[in-house]
């Protein structure tokens, strides 16, 4: 059997367990979880008339991303775990409400970033 003082002191480490493990987890990220996909300029990722030029007419580079119409261009958004923060200047057929798609410099990355579900906040508005 055991006694009190033992169901107490493992009681207290039970207590002191979990709350090292609050203290220790990541923060929260701020924002919403959105589909975060990844594009390259070539012609199986943009379509047979691929020119590195997008929606915004500026040519594509490392930092920008595809968003929906509703996220006007030049929108700074924050994707929570990579330390990316990056632009909006292009849209997408397939680029629809909580869905980003990320500019990559290469197919092969763009293959490899495949189809993520990350905390995305909006840092900078453009409006």
């Amino acid at each position: 059997m055991i006694s009190l003082k033992v169901w107490i002191y493992l009681f207290l480490i039970t207590l002191f367990i979990a709350a090292a493990y609050i203290a220790l987890s990541p923060i929260k990220a701020r924002g919403d979880v959105y589909e975060v996909t990844a594009y390259c300029a070539c012609k199986k990722c943009c379509g047979p008339k691929a020119k590195g030029i997008t929606a915004s007419g500026k040519t594509v580079k490392v930092g920008m991303c595809a968003a929906d119409k509703s996220i006007p261009f030049g929108t700074k958004l924050s994707v929570h775990g990579h330390r990316m923060v990056l632009t909006v200047e292009d849209r997408g057929g397939a680029i629809k409400g909580n869905h980003i798609d990320v500019y990559m410099p290469t197919h092969k990355q763009a293959l490899q970033w495949g189809r993520r579900f990350i905390s995305v906040e909006i840092i900078k508005d453009s409006k």
